[in-house]
């Protein structure tokens, strides 16, 4: 990462994905740590509908917004091999493909309702045309407008 720039921020994206900071921080340490509050301390206000946070990043880029999301929505190509894993995303319909995880919003989670509501309204007024999700590979949304939004149900 040095090779590309100066490394001014490190990201907990939500509060189990924190493991790993230390290190970078070891390595990186001018850069700033940026985290949702609810990731610090585990606070129970959030902006959000989560319990943990969760970061949702959105990146304005010359061919189109992207955005960039960690736990929620998922892009699996196929189902994880490990068999407990590979149930629970199977019967919970969180894989494959792109699909909203049914599994770490169970911990992460206090509204899921409001929470569908808030991303299908973000994606209503500004839609990304690339979806970068943490688990799986990114997708182009240029072809498919309402392939996100869909994703997220009805208000």
């Amino acid at each position: 990462m040095a090779a590309l720039g100066t490394v001014r921020a490190l990201v907990a994206s939500n509060a189990f994905h924190h493991l790993g900071l230390a290190a970078w921080k070891a390595r990186f340490p001018d850069a700033q740590i940026f985290a949702p509050a609810q990731s610090i301390g585990r606070a129970s206000a959030n902006p959000y509908h989560y319990k943990t946070g969760e970061a949702l990043v959105r990146v304005r880029a010359a061919d189109g917004l992207a955005w960039y999301v960690t736990d929620v929505i998922m892009n699996l190509r196929e189902l994880p091999a490990h068999p407990i894993a590979r149930f629970a995303f199977r019967v919970t319909g969180s894989a494959p493909g792109l699909r909203m995880n049914r599994i770490a919003p169970l911990f992460m989670v206090k509204d899921h309702v409001a929470l569908r509501r808030w991303l299908r309204t973000e994606a209503d007024r500004d839609p990304p045309r690339w979806l970068i999700p943490a688990h799986g590979d990114a997708v182009d949304l240029s072809a498919t407008p309402t392939r996100l939004r869909d994703l997220f149900g009805s208000n």
